[in-house]
This record gives structure tokens, C-alpha cells and sequence, in this order.
């Protein structure tokens, strides 16, 4: 989303992965897995005022082509 700060151009950006934790349900959490942050960095970016929970979810998608170059797997 294009937006200003002050008097200059800016883009507002976000993400999925985490929820304010007091806007979350309590039991709502969930760890994030090994595949989604395996060094740990969105763990520590979270700290204690975030939480990753299921309506965080973020799905990736990967465009393979077949073997003959026909199309998708």
C-alpha cells in the first residue's frame, strides 16, 4: 500500500506471520516449524509480544515444469 511519512513517499508493508498476542486466543499458538524458520530468526522476531498461530499460515507455491517441457507436473 502506497502511503506518505511526512512529506515523502512510502510504502506500507506487513506480514502473516504473527498475530499481536493480545489478539490472539488464548491456545492459539503454534511453534513455528523446523521447513518455516529453521535458524530460528522469525522465533526471535516474534519476542513476547507476537505470536505465530494456524490463521498465520503461509502458504508458497513452486511453478515445476514436467520433464517434456508440456506444462505442470
Amino acid at each position: 500500500m502506497f502511503t506518505s511519512f511526512g512529506d515523502l513517499p512510502a510504502v506500507e508493508t506487513s506480514n502473516r506471520y504473527f498475530t499481536p498476542k493480545v489478539d490472539a486466543n488464548a491456545g492459539d499458538a503454534q511453534e513455528l516449524t523446523q521447513e518455516v524458520d529453521p535458524d530460528g530468526q522469525l522465533a526471535r522476531a516474534a519476542g513476547s509480544s507476537f505470536v505465530h498461530t494456524g490463521e498465520n499460515k503461509v502458504h508458497y507455491y513452486e511453478k515445476r515444469e514436467d520433464q517434456n517441457k508440456n506444462g505442470y507436473l
